[in-house]
């Protein structure tokens, strides 16, 4: 396989520590591929940091599905990964039995983000797409052809002229993108922080985060990115604080716990709001060897302030299995979106 030398490989960028965004495609060969990883190129390459990414429940949406659940969100490990899937018209000859050559480009983008951040996940990824659907739709298969066509190669030097100019056309449209993928994410973060809407919980959220991670919030719309996110110091991290902070989901699982004599799960789930809460959706689908499937889909109508309610589910977990649990309202508003390991609980 020929390897592009990319020189934004582990650059030096204010995002890093901060957001990551994925642009894949899924290659009828090789199966999910990244186009275009922000701001470090080099996560690509990284297995275990392209595992979520790899297995996010996005890529087992079929057409149908998509026009209602676009988007999805996956947490994992300390980070929330929101993602959504678009389908392009394509003329390339696919190289897989049963394909025709008209057959879609399934593209997928992604924004992940530290949990404490994911209130702004939906929002950014929207500002993302649309960005990216706006200025490269059309664009897109010329990535795809060029990264097609690097998987092929040993040497470039080997190439046809054709094959390098593909490659050549590909790789200008990728750092254009990846350009615009930084502005997106400048102008974003720097309005957030800019805005001092006292009764906004988004913007108190947003700063309060940055600040106690020991970030300068200020350090946003500067232009000096010889200095990354998790660099930047607000206060002495050495010394103890007198208070300890934190931000509350409005949900959070309490407890989970096998009941092995009726080979049961049960899940313990509360309400953190100091009001009740109406029309309610609680989901919770069961992963195995990446397939999914829906095993709760159950309404509350009214959910009490800290009032704590317990889901019952007719399983035994094997290893290499997890649950995924949402809760939402009527208007889609999503609460909670939480992956429960149950490897831990055999």
């Amino acid at each position: 396989m020929f390897e592009e030398k990319n020189e934004n490989n582990g650059e030096q960028c204010i995002f890093i520590g901060l957001c990551e965004i994925y642009l894949l495609f899924y290659d009828e060969i090789r199966g999910h591929v990244p186009l275009l990883v922000y701001p470090d190129e080099s996560v690509k390459d990284d297995e275990e940091k392209m595992r979520p990414v790899n297995y996010h429940s996005i890529w087992f949406l079929n057409k149908k599905e998509d026009a209602e659940y676009m988007n999805i969100d996956l947490e994992y490990g300390d980070k929330t990964y929101f993602a959504t899937k678009l389908y392009l018209s394509s003329k390339r000859k696919k190289r897989r039995a049963g394909l025709s050559d008209d057959s879609p480009e399934v593209i997928v983008i992604m924004v992940a983000l530290p949990i404490d951040m994911n209130i702004f996940g939906d929002d950014l990824l929207s500002k993302m797409t649309t960005n990216i659907v706006t200025n490269f739709k059309d664009s897109l298969c010329q990535i795809i052809s060029s990264e097609i066509e690097k998987s092929e190669l040993t040497n470039l030097n080997l190439a046809s002229p054709q094959i390098k100019k593909i490659i050549q056309e590909g790789d200008i449209v990728k750092e254009k993108i990846r350009n615009d993928i930084k502005n997106t994410c400048m102008d974003y973060f720097s309005s957030v922080i800019k805005q001092k809407d006292s009764n906004s919980i988004k913007k108190q959220k947003a700063i309060s985060y940055l600040s106690l991670k020991g970030i300068d919030i200020n350090y946003v719309i500067s232009n000096n990115e010889n200095i990354n996110f998790s660099d930047m110091k607000l206060f002495d991290q050495s010394k103890k604080p007198d208070q300890i902070f934190e931000i509350k989901t409005p949900f959070e699982i309490s407890s989970v716990c096998i009941i092995k004599e009726t080979s049961e799960l049960e899940i313990m789930v509360k309400n953190n709001k100091e009001i009740e809460l109406n029309n309610l959706l609680v989901k919770i689908a069961h992963i195995k060897d990446y397939f999914e499937r829906q095993i709760l889909d159950h309404s509350i109508e009214c959910w009490y302030p800290n009032e704590d309610i317990l889901f019952t589910l007719p399983l035994l977990p094997e290893k290499n299995e997890y649950l995924f649990l949402t809760i939402e309202n009527s208007h889609k508003t999503k609460y909670l979106s939480k992956k429960i390991e149950l490897e831990h609980l055999i």
